[in-house]
């Protein structure tokens, strides 16, 4: 019995030991600072009038986004739609370093996110980070996470008229600051 009981204590210990210091300590209030508001997901499609070909033009590109799927807030849906004129290309596919974006809830609520970008190409894909801030609306003054991702253009089709549209998936976090 003494056996057994001295590998029960041992036994817990060594689990102790083992997820102890994999615990931050930290008060809670501080443990949820990075705790998301919101989150959804969701799919954007990409428009570029006049297509974009090989070589750099002005084009104006339109991105028209539908969250499909928001939890963790008082929203379930969500869309915005951003244009600008832009120059861009098959090659360069640099839609914007910065841009003001207005996303209508289904609650009849918006928010104005002002965000600025970074993209990396990789593996046939183009993946755009946003992160901002909430700038009016629902979620005013908080921080705000987008990422994007669509197939990269097949350059066979960057001739003629040109690559005229895209389309991929979306999710966006809204976070405390």
């Amino acid at each position: 019995m003494i056996f057994r009981r001295t590998r029960i204590i041992a036994a817990a210990a060594a689990v102790a030991a083992a997820v102890l210091p994999l615990t931050p300590l930290v008060p809670a209030s501080a443990a949820s600072a990075d705790t998301p508001l919101l989150t959804c997901l969701g799919a954007v499609t990409q428009s570029y009038d006049p297509g974009l070909l090989l070589t750099p033009r002005t084009v104006t590109f339109t991105a028209r986004v539908t969250y499909s799927t928001c939890v963790g807030g008082t929203v379930s849906t969500g869309t915005q739609t951003v244009t600008a004129s832009i120059v861009n290309s098959c090659l360069l596919n640099d839609p914007f370093s910065s841009n003001v974006g207005l996303v209508e809830w289904n609650t009849g609520q918006t928010s104005e996110l002002t965000t600025s970008n970074v993209k990396v190409i990789s593996g046939g894909q183009i993946v755009v980070t946003d992160t901002g801030t909430v700038t009016s609306g629902l979620y005013a003054g908080k921080k705000v996470v987008q990422v994007t991702t669509i197939a990269t253009p097949n350059v066979l089709d960057c001739v003629g008229s040109g690559v005229t549209s895209a389309s991929g998936v979306v999710s966006l976090t809204i976070l405390p600051v």
